[in-house]
């Protein structure tokens, strides 16, 4: 997956969880970890 993809799902999920009628914290810490080792 690409890095511009990647970020741009954590972006639409960090917005998402600024909702407040959006519950996206469920999977968040995971899909985080995933992220952050994808970049690293």
């Amino acid at each position: 997956m690409e890095q511009v993809e990647i970020l741009r799902r954590f972006i639409q999920r960090v917005q998402a969880m600024k909702s407040p009628d959006h519950n996206g914290e469920d999977n968040f810490a995971r899909d985080f970890m995933l992220i952050t080792a994808e970049l690293s």
